[in-house]
């Protein structure tokens, strides 16, 4: 499922517009008729904005993306348990700073996920 873009990367949007909370009230209503239809056995997210708005709105509480990128998380929708792993989205390339910070150790989470995984 692809969900909400925008023409701008996420961190050239000014934090202070609440532009991503309008986003996903617009996006929410399609996003949980995709998850009915197509009853997914893994959601990916990229980007630490929106694993704020899902886990706030779909977990126990707020993650952060330093604690949960590449780990496996659930949730709860309509009383089913489904597995999500947030990602760190990586839009300016494998030598961006994002990149060297965050790609090895979120490729070996996920290496570790993909091991707890039973598809």
């Amino acid at each position: 499922m692809i969900k909400c873009n925008t023409s701008k990367l996420p961190e050239n949007i000014k934090n202070e517009v609440n532009f991503f909370d309008i986003a996903f009230k617009n996006c929410r209503n399609l996003l949980e008729e995709e998850i009915r239809v197509i009853n997914p056995k893994l959601i990916i997210s990229l980007s630490e904005r929106v694993l704020s708005m899902f886990s706030k709105e779909y977990t126990d509480r707020e993650y952060t993306m330093k604690e949960a990128f590449g780990n496996l998380l659930f949730f709860t929708f309509e009383n089913k348990k489904i597995p999500y792993i947030p990602v760190v989205h990586i839009p300016k390339g494998k030598n961006s700073l994002v990149a060297r910070h965050y790609f090895p150790e979120q490729t070996e989470r996920l290496r570790k996920v993909k091991d707890k995984l039973a598809f």
